[in-house]
C-alpha cells in the first residue's frame, strides 16, 4: 500500500511486489514459486545489509563526513548571534543534500537543483498520500512527487547518455556520476527484474531517499535540542568527540567514526533520542499459513502491527533514574543506557524486569550473584567514573529499527551518520532554542519532557519513524569560537 500510495508505484510494479512471497531471508519460503532473480524483498534487503555495513560503510561515512564538513564550513554564519526561524529546517537543509550526494553522487543534485524543495513539499503531504487521499485534496504533495520522480528518471537517462564517455565503475565504492556502490548494485538487481521499468525503479529510489533521510535528520534535530538544553551533556559529548579525532595526511583533524561510535555518552544519548521520539508501526504477516500468538489465531495474509512507542514507554520495564522516579520514561535521560560500576540502578532496565527476562537463561545462583555484585551498592558509585554503554537484554523493548528478518538493514549507517552529524554540527555552532520559557526555567531541570518545553511531536506521522516537531522551532545560532 505504501509503495502504491506514497511512491506512486504503478499497477504492474505493485503486483510484482505483492506477488513476492519468498521472504527476506537467504532461503526462499519452501512454498514460494518466485524465481531467484525476482526475489525483490530479499535483494532489496540483502543489498542494503551488505553495502551499508563493513568496509562499504567506512567508504560511505568518509564521504558523508567530508561532504557535511564542507557544507557546514560554507554556511554564512559567523560568531555573532543570529536568529533562524526554524531549527528543524536548518538541520534538514544541511543534512539532506549531503545524504543525497553520498548515495547518488554529485551529478544528481547538479542535474536537479530544485530537488530539495520538491522533496520537502512531497514529504509534507506524505501522511495524506499514505491514507490514499486523491490528488485534488493534496495537490502540492502530488505535484512535488511527480517532480521528484521526474528528477530521478532524468538522472537515469543522463547516466545512460554518459556510458560512452564514462562507464559505470565496477568495484569502486563511490562515483561522482553513478553514486555509491550500494545504489549501483541495487540498480543492477532491479535491472534483472523485467516487470520493473524506469517508472518503477524511480518509485523505489524515491523510497530509498525517503528512508535514508527522514529518520536521520529528525533524530539529529532532537539530539541537538537536548544538547542545547543541557550544557553538562554537551560538554561530555564534545569531550568524546575530541577523544575521537585523528590527523589526516594534510594535518587536518577528522573524526574517527569507529572511535566515536564506541563512546558511552554519545551512544547513550543517541539510544535515548530514538527511544523517546520513535513511533514506528512494525508490520508483519504470514503469507502461507495461519499462526498462533499467545492464544490468538492470526489468519493467513492478515497484517499485524506492533507499536514501538508502547514498548519504549513501558514504565514497568525501563529504569527511571539512579534515584527511582527522577527520570520518568516520558522524559529524556541521557544516561539511561549507561552502566556505572558500583551502581545497582545504572542499567536500562529495572532490576526486577531484568531478572524476569533472564530467568530462563540463568540459574537462580547466577542471578543472585549478579544482584550482589559490584552493581548492587550505591555506596561506591561516582558519576565521574567512566560508564559502559549497554543495549543488553533490550530485544523487544528498544525497537526503533524493528526486529527479526525485518530488522532495518541501514541501522549501522543510520547510527554512525547521526553521531557524525551531531558531532560536526554541535562543535561548529552554538544554539539557543527560543521559546516562551525563561532562561531560568529552561535549564532548571535535566529531566524535562518535550511537552514541558513547548516542543511537541507532529502526531500526523505516528507509525512512520522518528517524529518531527509539530511547530517551527525558532533558535539563535552562532559559529562556535575555537579555543586552543
Amino acid at each position: 500500500m505504501g509503495m502504491r500510495n506514497i511512491l506512486k508505484l504503478g499497477p504492474i510494479g505493485a503486483s510484482f511486489c505483492e506477488s513476492d512471497d519468498s521472504g527476506r531471508g537467504p532461503r526462499p519460503h519452501p512454498r514460494s514459486q518466485v524465481e531467484p532473480e525476482d526475489r525483490l524483498w530479499f535483494h532489496t534487503h540483502n543489498t542494503a545489509a551488505t553495502f551499508l555495513s563493513g568496509i562499504h560503510l567506512k567508504a560511505i561515512l568518509k564521504t558523508f563526513q567530508t561532504n557535511l564538513r564542507t557544507r557546514i564550513e560554507a554556511l554564512r554564519i559567523d560568531r555573532r548571534w543570529d536568529e533562524i526561524p526554524d531549527l528543524y529546517q536548518f538541520i534538514y537543509k544541511t543534512l539532506f543534500p549531503t545524504q543525497v550526494e553520498v548515495l547518488f553522487g554529485t551529478s544528481f543534485l547538479a542535474l536537479n537543483p530544485n530537488f530539495l524543495q520538491d522533496f520537502r513539499d512531497f514529504h509534507k503531504g506524505l501522511v495524506y498520500l499514505l491514507r490514499g487521499y486523491p490528488s485534488w485534496l493534496v495537490p502540492t504533495a502530488c505535484s512535488a512527487r511527480e517532480r521528484c520522480l521526474g528528477s530521478i528518471k532524468r538522472w537515469h537517462l543522463f547516466l545512460k547518455e554518459q556510458e560512452g564517455n564514462e562507464n559505470p565503475p565496477r568495484d569502486e565504492e563511490r562515483s561522482r556520476l553513478y553514486g555509491s556502490r550500494y545504489i549501483r548494485t541495487l540498480q543492477k538487481k532491479y535491472g534483472r527484474m523485467k516487470p520493473l521499468d524506469l517508472d518503477a525503479v524511480a518509485s523505489s529510489e524515491l523510497g530509498v531517499i525517503w528512508a535514508a533521510n527522514s529518520n536521520i535528520i529528525t533524530a539529529t534535530f532532537w539530539y541537538i535540542i537536548e544538547l542545547a538544553k543541557d550544557p553538562r551533556l554537551l560538554s561530555r559529548i564534545h569531550a568524546e568527540v575530541g577523544a575521537s579525532l585523528s590527523q589526516t595526511n594534510d594535518s587536518r583533524s577528522t573524526i574517527d567514526t569507529d572511535r566515536l561510535c564506541t563512546r558511552p555518552f554519545i551512544q547513550s544519548a543517541y539510544a535515548e533520542v530514538l527511544r523517546l521520539h520513535t513511533y514506528n508501526f512494525l508490520l508483519t504477516t504470514s503469507e502461507h499459513s495461519d499462526f498462533n500468538f499467545r492464544g490468538w489465531k492470526i489468519p493467513k495474509d492478515q497484517m499485524v502491527g506492533i507499536s514501538s512507542h508502547t514498548a519504549h514507554m513501558d514504565n514497568k520495564a525501563w529504569n527511571t533514574g539512579l534515584v527511582d522516579g527522577k527520570a520518568p520514561v516520558e522524559t529524556f535521560w541521557a544516561e539511561r543506557f549507561l552502566i556505572y560500576e558500583g551502581s545497582a540502578r545504572s542499567k536500562p532496565l529495572k532490576m526486577e524486569h531484568f531478572k524476569r527476562r533472564n530467568t530462563q537463561r540463568h540459574s537462580t545462583h547466577d542471578l543472585h550473584s549478579f544482584s550482589n555484585s559490584s552493581f548492587a551498592s550505591e555506596e561506591n558509585y561516582s558519576s565521574e567514573e567512566s560508564p559502559r554503554f549497554c543495549l543488553d537484554e533490550l530485544s523487544g523493548i528498544w525497537i526503533p529499527f524493528g526486529g527479526g528478518y525485518s530488522l532495518c538493514p541501514g541501522r549501522h549507517v543510520a547510527k554512525a551518520e547521526i553521531l557524525l552529524a551531531v558531532a560536526l554540527v554541535s562543535t561548529a555552532f552554538e544554539f539557543e532554542v527560543l521559546d516562551q520559557l525563561s532562561l531560568k526555567d529552561r535549564f532548571m531541570s535535566r529531566f524535562v519532557s518535550i511537552k514541558d518545553k513547548g516542543l511537541q511531536h507532529d502526531m500526523r506521522y505516528f507509525g512512520m519513524g522518528v517524529l518531527p516537531p509539530k511547530d517551527k522551532v525558532a533558535a539563535r545560532i552562532r559559529r562556535r569560537v575555537e579555543r586552543d
